[in-house]
């Protein structure tokens, strides 16, 4: 599913996730997280690790 996080400072959070291989856009003053079947509860957790 695709999921938008709204967040000011969108466009530095995508850059920093970037970085670390997390791949997700800059969307409407958000962040645009988009997950498959392949994605695993790991990638979740990851992903929020470095969200927050």
């Amino acid at each position: 599913g695709i999921v938008n996080i709204k967040h000011s400072d969108s466009e530095k959070i995508v850059e920093k996730l970037k970085e670390k291989k997390i791949l997700v856009s800059a969307r409407m003053g958000g962040i645009r997280v988009s997950t498959h079947f392949w994605n695993t509860e790991e990638d979740i957790d990851t992903l929020l690790k470095n969200i927050q």
